[in-house]
């Protein structure tokens, strides 16, 4: 097969123009790149393919091979991260599947008992308290003592797992609050006095207490291994700060310690009581007793005599006011072991509490002020009042408690001695 020019190049008569046109045609195929005896179709392919592979080489090596790793490993970066987003996925899924209504109670009843056991644990105590729990939100009804412990039992259960909002209906009602009172038994051991009578006697003890006091308090009779001498000489030697800073992470509001010494057939029993309410360490008092059967008795008639009552002043006058007794609305099983009884004292005070965390700052005595009960009708008592101020029991403003605590009177009379200014010879 020939090209159709071979044929045109034939039928020219003259050499020379032949020659020309032969160079022409020459320069013709090669600047169009087809050479002499080729087909156009076959020829240009392969040649056309160099001179693009020449002219894009720089730039191929520049940007498609700096391109083409990062490419294959972003691939690869994504396939994890779609495998790991998968997996979450299912992981998520199966966490948050739909729980039966069984599952569901039974969760919750877990995080209600979680509350409980924080509130025990922080000493938050009340009277009939109800936990609800639903879909993150915690609702509490009851009573509790005060505004502090109100307080308090927010911040805990907050803190507990799965709580989201808490709506805290907890009523300041202290005539439903028991006391909690420990009594801290130390015992002096001889040859006579082993370890297990020591044990029965602080049974003994618990016992009585808990059949003549009754509801008004909680109680707990402990062995006390720390006191030192365990003598009328050892409570002298109690401060206060010292049981302030040892009974600080409890919740008894009243500390009794009591002294037993054997001496031949007598036992001295002395006691002192620490209000942490006023945070006031109140003289010891003493008493012997000479029957061993008895001696459980004994002790617990003085842990009773000095025991004093802490009440709320919620109308004040000059001459009288009134005033809530806590746990007042339990009957007590012995008439004799009555909080507070007609002609009884008590001395009223200020308690300060910040107003942001409600946490006790300072109690501030009023002195040369005294409260003497005039009438008892359970948790309201009507008190007149004994004072050389003008009116000490107007009330201290926001964040100040206007309270009084009994006074434990260890001798049965007071002598007072008028001296003058000037001579203190001649009174």
């Amino acid at each position: 097969m020939t090209h159709p020019l071979d044929s045109r190049i034939v039928w020219i008569p003259s050499r020379g123009p032949l020659w020309l046109t032969l160079v022409a045609v020459g320069l013709v195929l090669l600047v169009s790149g087809v050479g002499n005896g080729q087909p156009r179709t076959k020829t240009a392919t392969p040649k056309s393919k160099p001179a693009v592979k020449s002219k894009s080489k720089p730039a191929s090596k520049s940007k498609p091979k700096s391109k083409a790793k990062p490419a294959s490993k972003a691939k690869a970066g994504d396939a994890t991260e779609s495998k790991k987003a998968s997996a979450d996925s299912e992981a998520e899924s199966v966490d948050t599947a739909p729980k039966t209504a069984e599952e569901a109670a039974a969760e919750d009843a877990r995080t209600i008992e979680s509350i409980a056991v924080a509130m025990r644990a922080a000493g938050l105590h009340g009277y009939a308290v109800k936990i609800s729990f639903d879909s993150g939100s915690v609702k509490l009804t009851g009573a509790i003592e005060d505004v502090g412990q109100k307080a308090r039992v927010t911040e805990v259960v907050s803190g507990i797992d799965r709580v989201e909002t808490v709506e805290n209906r907890l009523k300041i009602e202290p005539r439903k609050i028991p006391y909690r009172v420990l009594v801290s038994l130390a015992v002096a051991t001889d040859p006579l006095t082993t370890r297990r009578s020591i044990e029965a006697l602080r049974r003994g003890v618990a016992t009585v207490l808990e059949r003549t006091i009754g509801e008004t308090w909680e109680i707990r009779v402990e062995i006390n291994d720390w006191l030192f001498p365990t003598s009328v000489s050892g409570l002298d030697r109690v401060v206060a700060e010292r049981l302030q800073s040892r009974y600080a992470a409890t919740s008894w509001d009243r500390v009794m310690l009591v002294t037993v010494n054997r001496t031949g057939a007598r036992f001295d029993v002395a006691g002192r009581p620490f209000n942490r309410t006023t945070g006031s360490l109140e003289f010891p008092r003493q008493q012997v007793e000479y029957d061993r059967r008895g001696l459980s008795t004994g002790i617990g008639r003085m842990v009773r005599d000095m025991f004093g009552a802490t009440v709320d002043i919620t109308v004040g006058g000059a001459k009288e006011v009134e005033i809530e007794v806590r746990a007042g609305e339990y009957p007590v099983s012995d008439p004799d072991s009555a909080q507070l009884k007609p002609g009884d004292l008590l001395a009223p005070f200020l308690r300060y509490r910040n107003r942001k965390t409600r946490v006790v700052e300072r109690i501030q005595p009023l002195t040369w002020t005294y409260l003497k009960v005039a009438e008892v009708k359970r948790a309201t008592v009507r008190c007149e009042v004994a004072t050389a101020l003008r009116n000490p029991l107007q009330g201290g403003g926001r964040g100040v408690e206007l309270m009084a605590s009994g006074i434990d009177s260890v001798l049965s009379s007071t002598r007072l001695t008028l001296l003058p200014r000037g001579n203190l010879s001649r009174p």
